[in-house]
């Protein structure tokens, strides 16, 4: 049995090599990930839409321990 890790799957909508549905074969072929598309971005949305990255890495990571 392979460990599981959460994985988040960032894209963006308008990304015209990984094309959004390959994003979710591929965020459906991993166990628990999820999957997120940004709207007006393509191949790279973290420069693209900076902002919504980052507030969604920072959703899916879990909180600081102690």
């Amino acid at each position: 049995m392979r460990p599981q890790s959460p994985t988040l799957v960032i894209a963006g909508v308008d990304d015209f090599i990984f094309r959004p549905e390959r994003q979710r074969e591929l965020a459906a072929s991993t166990a628990g990930a999820q999957l997120l598309l940004i709207e007006r971005a393509g191949h790279n949305p973290e420069p693209e839409q900076p902002d919504q990255v980052i507030q969604a890495v920072r959703a899916f990571l879990p909180g600081p321990v102690g």
